[in-house]
């Protein structure tokens, strides 16, 4: 659960999907970043706001 939370909260920050694989697994070719990675339909405006500049 604290990996799945980290992960999430990683990809919120806008770190890069193969720096989080590397970090995690240790290799950019692991499958378990779909597996892992918990994000929802509430996810996706935040972040293109954050995009564009919206506060």
């Amino acid at each position: 659960m604290l990996r799945h939370s980290h992960i999430a909260h990683l990809i919120q920050q806008g770190v890069n999907e193969s720096v989080i694989k590397l970090m995690m697994w240790g290799t950019i070719d692991s499958k378990m970043f779909a597996t892992d990675a918990h994000l929802t339909g509430s996810d996706i405006v935040p972040e293109i706001n954050k995009l564009y500049g919206i506060s």
